[in-house]
């Protein structure tokens, strides 16, 4: 390798030259990149950790012009570089890249002085170093990204949760939430405190709360263990609500929600329910008045039916028991047969009263006029009093 012209002084004492000897021996040996320049930019001398770095030899180097191994990119910078170290300025942290044999770029730092035409530069090889820079830069730019992200996220969270709180603490259906293989009541909004009275029941499983029928436990604990959704519709629900000792029945329209947690196990159950239990009761109010008036309606058609026919076995009884004194004379009417004519009048007015009961039953409790047809109950008065003459 020719360092003679970096290690040559023909006019040093000779008692300097075991100091050269040294000085070459640093430059053949050290772990940094040694290299001499000339004015036109052509290599004059380089150490072996070229070779190394790089994967020329040496004397790949020699005598070719700096730039030709250098990133296109990197040319500008360099020109600038060189130009102010030829002026005798001297710098350091200077970074370019260099192409090695293989294809790939190897980044160097610089250190340059200047001597006469020649610019004198130490360079080491950062490229890991530049690359560890860059990675750690990617992690920097990406765990921004990520904490820019989670302010973002976390704000609409914050926003989401606002608005779930509203929805749940102004929703008119009655809303718990259930934690666990015992249904722990975690969470209600205050319809679910109207409808237990107020009390605080958090914490509790809910069979112990408010004594819970089975039927709705048994359910509760299928959803629970299968993550099954259970919807009911005028499901009744009976429970101790407002800690009386006494069970009441309520009806609810209710949605049971089993909720995964990360395990893919149920974690809660939603429970939305919708109290239906005064409706329920004003239908079965209205289809009993329903039946009641179907029954009066049919009750005033029988008695309709049944008061004609007596009203003329009545009369026709009198008119007969008349006859037969006309027959016998007042007091000379057989006694049978005064007494078939008492039971006969008797059953009559007997069934008189039944039909007078029925009419009360049906009649409205606002009395009201009607127009009547007269033509046809004179008609028939008119030939039963012909037929009796």
């Amino acid at each position: 390798m020719p360092t003679d012209k970096f290690f040559s002084f023909r006019t040093k004492p000779k008692v300097e030259e075991s100091s050269s000897e040294e000085y070459r021996k640093f430059f053949e040996l050290s772990s940094d990149l040694f290299v001499i320049v000339d004015s036109r930019g052509l290599i004059q001398t380089v150490n072996p950790v070229w070779e190394t770095v790089l994967g020329y030899r040496t004397e790949e180097f020699i005598g070719r012009p700096i730039m030709a191994f250098i990133h296109p990119d990197d040319l500008e910078k360099t020109v600038d570089a060189l130009a102010y170290a030829s002026r005798h300025l001297s710098f350091k942290g200077f970074e370019n890249r260099y192409r090695s044999k293989n294809g790939h770029y190897r980044t160097i730092r610089w250190s340059t002085t200047s001597k006469g035409p020649a610019i004198y530069a130490v360079g080491r090889d950062v490229t890991e170093d530049e690359d560890i820079k860059q990675k750690l830069e990617e992690a920097n730019r990406r765990m921004h990204s990520a904490l820019q992200l989670e302010r973002e996220a976390r704000s609409m969270t914050e926003t989401q949760h606002e608005r779930f709180r509203d929805f749940f603490a102004q929703a008119p259906m009655i809303a718990v939430v259930f934690a666990g293989a015992n249904q722990v009541i975690e969470l209600a909004n205050p319809s679910f405190y109207t409808l237990v009275n107020y009390r605080n029941l958090m914490g509790r499983p809910v069979r112990e709360a408010i004594h819970l029928d089975p039927q709705t436990s048994t359910i509760l604990t299928k959803v629970y263990d299968t993550g099954e959704r259970f919807v009911g519709r005028n499901f009744s629900i009976r429970a101790d609500w407002a800690e009386t000792g006494k069970n009441l029945e309520k009806r609810f329209h209710c949605i049971f929600e089993p909720i995964r947690g990360r395990d893919a196990k149920v974690d809660v159950i939603w429970c939305l329910l919708f109290d239906v239990t005064e409706t329920v009761e004003m239908e079965a109010k209205l289809r009993s008045a329903e039946r009641m008036a179907s029954l009066g309606e049919m009750a005033a058609g029988v008695a309709h039916e049944i008061n004609n026919p007596l009203g003329y076995t009545l009369i026709s009884l009198e008119m007969l028991q008349g006859q037969l004194a006309n027959h016998f004379g007042e007091n000379k009417i057989p006694h049978e047969t005064v007494e078939i004519l008492s039971r006969a009048t008797e059953g009559v007015e007997r069934v008189q009263n039944i039909v007078r009961g029925l009419k009360s039953f049906t009649r409205n409790d606002e009395s009201r006029l009607e127009p009547v047809d007269l033509v046809g109950p004179l008609r028939a008065a008119v030939n039963f009093t012909s037929n009796e003459t």
